[in-house]
């Protein structure tokens, strides 16, 4: 592995992605890093240990609650390809969308599709508001409040899409949750136990009532 360390492989084995998936996410942080220094993708101060961490484990941690495939699913904000680019190479049988208004990530992002050879991932370089389209699960990593992501969003719901928001403490959840008018909608927060660091970190899942 060039960036992969013993502690991330070990949590990808244990969520059950083979061999072959590792290798591929290993790949994609090479081209990662590479990006990195060109374009500043992730900031400039992320070394490896940091992008093993506070990336990748921490955008795998709802991977085991994934649905079924076939689906839709439609990554808002998606930077560098956080969680999108991660699940779509362990998830071939779901459909992705990387929704990300930069050009500039966007680039890098369809030079990793074709490098990676993900044939079900595409790249959307448009604002969240303006994206079309029906999903099945709608993510977004820390990007907006809840009702901002629904209301930036809705147009790409139907009756049986999800929205995840991976987000980090309860209590700002609580008083995000706590602002917005959001009576016509089922809210549940599951926590999510991050392996290597002391960190919090929680699912805001929501559908419709």
């Amino acid at each position: 592995m060039n960036i992969l360390d013993a502690q991330t492989v070990a949590y990808c084995e244990k969520i059950g992605l083979s061999a072959k998936v590792i290798a591929s996410i290993d790949k994609y942080l090479v081209l990662l890093r590479k990006g990195n220094e060109s374009c500043n993708l992730v900031g400039r101060q992320q070394d490896d240990h940091r992008i093993c961490h506070h990336h990748v484990i921490d955008c795998l941690l709802p991977f085991p609650f994934l649905p079924e495939g076939p689906g839709t699913v439609y990554d808002m904000g998606t930077g560098a390809g956080f969680p999108g680019i991660l699940w779509a190479i362990a998830r071939p049988d779901l459909e992705f969308y990387l929704v990300e208004k930069s050009p500039k990530k966007c680039a890098f992002l369809t030079q990793t599709i074709s490098a990676l050879q993900l044939k079900n991932t595409q790249v959307i370089n448009k604002r969240c508001e303006a994206v079309t389209g029906v999903a099945s699960l709608i993510v977004s990593r820390a990007m907006a409040s809840t009702k901002d992501l629904i209301s930036q969003t809705e147009q790409l719901a139907d009756g049986k899409t999800q929205w995840w928001l991976m987000k980090a403490l309860k209590s700002s959840i609580d008083e995000e949750l706590a602002q917005g008018n959001l009576s016509h909608w089922t809210v549940n927060v599951q926590p999510l136990l991050h392996p290597t660091q002391d960190v919090s970190r929680h699912l805001v899942c929501v559908t419709r009532t």
